[in-house]
């Protein structure tokens, strides 16, 4: 049996996708979660492959690791590429100049060891998914998809409080470009909203504790 037909068979029920944009809260979201729920029960979060250079807050992993929180395993491009052309993720995308993807072994190995899986993808990779894995897909916005320009508003707002928290200079090119993608992610939620692409929409602005409990209502009912 190969990897994807393996990855197949055990996701059914135990595999989830988080889509959001960026500064929507997901990463605080995650933790809060797997604050709430104990030993096994803990969501594991699949390492993610990217091209981007490392930054001082990321978490670093192998592929395949086990991890009941965020962590990269740091690629070039030109590594990426091979990965790509040797079939080893699962889905992969281009976002702010960079790679991003899901090697299966990283959703493999956990799912093997009885674990459940929440994903964190680009909107790009939800058709992919799709199409090969039965999964649940939930997308996160601070507002109603509906009402566009206070999404916008509130994920700038976010996005500059980070970069000021961190110490590091604004650059408004970057702004603009992490921005524009925002529009696009919300635009294509908006649009697609309905159409299967995602099964549930949490949207609470600072009710962080609130949408923990729809999280984990959602996943274990």
């Amino acid at each position: 049996m190969s990897d994807i037909d393996h990855l197949r068979e055990l996701s059914q029920g135990n595999l989830y996708a988080i889509v959001s944009p960026s500064g929507a809260g997901k990463n605080a979201l995650e933790q809060m979660v797997n604050s709430r729920l104990e030993g096994d029960q803990k969501l594991v979060i699949p390492v993610s492959a990217t091209s981007r250079a490392r930054e001082q807050r990321d978490q670093v992993a192998e592929i395949g690791d086990i991890r009941p929180y965020k962590a990269y395993c740091h690629l070039s491009k030109a590594e990426f590429e091979q990965k790509i052309d040797q079939g080893e993720f699962l889905e992969y995308a281009m976002a702010h100049g960079n790679y991003y993807g899901t090697p299966i072994l990283s959703i493999l190995r956990p799912l093997e060891a009885g674990r459940k899986v929440l994903l964190e993808i680009e909107y790009q990779g939800i058709e992919i998914i799709r199409r090969e894995l039965d999964l649940k897909v939930i997308f996160i916005a601070p507002a109603p998809l509906n009402d566009l320009d206070s999404n916008l508003q509130i994920l700038e707002r976010r996005i500059l409080r980070r970069w000021q928290e961190s110490g590091d200079e604004i650059d408004r090119g970057k702004l603009a470009t992490r921005l524009g993608t925002t529009k696009t992610e919300l635009e294509w939620a908006r649009k697609n909203q309905g159409q299967g692409w995602f099964d549930f929409v949490i949207n609470r602005e600072g009710q962080l504790e609130q949408a923990s409990q729809d999280f984990i209502q959602l996943i274990f009912g």
